[in-house]
């Protein structure tokens, strides 16, 4: 089972990362047509736990993960991520993200802080910028 999934920037076209139960990391650099393992992943600190929705961020191919949550809000959350609707604009600071609970955030900043636009969309598969 999927439990994060989160795009590459800018710098990084068609690569996807996306965290499974029980504790896998896999990476992606062509869209998602083939995943690998990345190397000591167990999840642990990469994949939000506890109901806590967060997003996980590497600026250097795997090796250091940030976990971003500012502004996805408090107590515990169940929103599931498409890999669509997750997405990025050309600059790769703008995001969006919607989930299967019809929650909608943005962020300006390149992930460090989201907005929430909307929280009672019908479910959201896929999002782009236009």
């Amino acid at each position: 089972m999927i439990r994060t999934l989160a795009a590459g920037g800018a710098d990084q076209p068609g690569t996807i990362w996306a965290g499974t139960l029980p504790g896998g990391l896999f990476v992606s650099r062509d869209h998602g047509a083939s995943w690998a393992l990345v190397d000591g992943a167990g999840g642990q600190g990469r994949v939000p736990a506890d109901a806590h929705l967060a997003v996980t961020r590497t600026r250097d191919g795997g090796a250091v993960f940030e976990t971003l949550d500012a502004g996805l809000g408090d107590g515990p959350r169940y929103d599931l991520i498409y890999r669509h609707a997750l997405v990025t604009d050309a600059t790769g600071r703008r995001l969006a993200m919607g989930s299967t609970t019809g929650n909608l955030w943005v962020s300006g900043d390149g992930g460090a802080r989201w907005e929430a636009v909307s929280t009672g969309l019908p479910p959201i598969a896929a999002l782009a910028f236009a």
